[in-house]
């Protein structure tokens, strides 16, 4: 119901999208429902999410001041999500950013060397798959940087052979996840 009707169909994108959509509902006790009539008839997606009685009236804020927490209490962290799929990592900081950790997003190898160096954060999911400098490559400059000696590279990737294992590992990375992940696999890996 929740994964992609063509794997590995050539245009992009490993089907994580709905996976992290109905964990992110769950998260609020939510509901997601998909509905179609066939292929090229289009799609029609509902969220449906639990009205609280923390719900404000209209004109004042619905949203809660106090972060989401998820799997074990941990201190906050500074986290860099890496993922040259720019929504998916939007998605995640947002969801690193309610579980109450200062969050970024590089969306190349690159841009993971160059932010990394300026926020020295703790952790960094790094995506391996990535054009240009993948992720191994920036995972070792990164490690090659003085200021690096407490950051933990956790890799979150598609890529979940055991031959991918043992290579991101003899790379230095710490941890391999496989996308798509959920809140509670990415909270237990920020409390490690």
């Amino acid at each position: 119901m929740f994964s992609q009707a063509q794997p590995g169909r050539g245009d992009g994108g490993l089907g994580v999208g709905l996976p992290l959509v109905r964990q992110l509902v769950q998260l609020q006790r939510g509901t997601v429902s998909v509905h179609s009539k066939g292929p090229g008839m289009g799609s029609t997606f509902m969220v449906r999410l639990p009205l609280t009685a923390a719900t404000q009236p209209l004109g004042g804020s619905a949203r809660s001041s106090q972060p989401l927490h998820v799997g074990p209490q941990r201190l906050p962290r500074r986290v860099l999500m890496v993922d040259d799929n720019v929504d998916a990592a939007a998605t995640l900081v947002q969801l690193l950013q309610l579980q109450g950790h200062e969050a970024r997003a590089a969306t190349s190898g690159i841009e993971a060397v160059q932010v990394a160096g300026t926020m020295h954060p703790d952790v960094i999911f790094m995506d391996v798959g990535m054009p240009g400098m993948d992720g191994i490559e920036a995972a070792q400059r990164i490690h090659a940087q003085p200021w690096s000696q407490r950051i933990r590279i956790v890799v979150l990737t598609g890529w979940g052979q055991e031959s991918d294992r043992q290579r991101t590992l003899a790379a230095g990375m710490q941890e391999h996840l496989v996308k798509p992940v959920s809140p509670e696999a990415l909270a237990e890996s920020l409390s490690r």
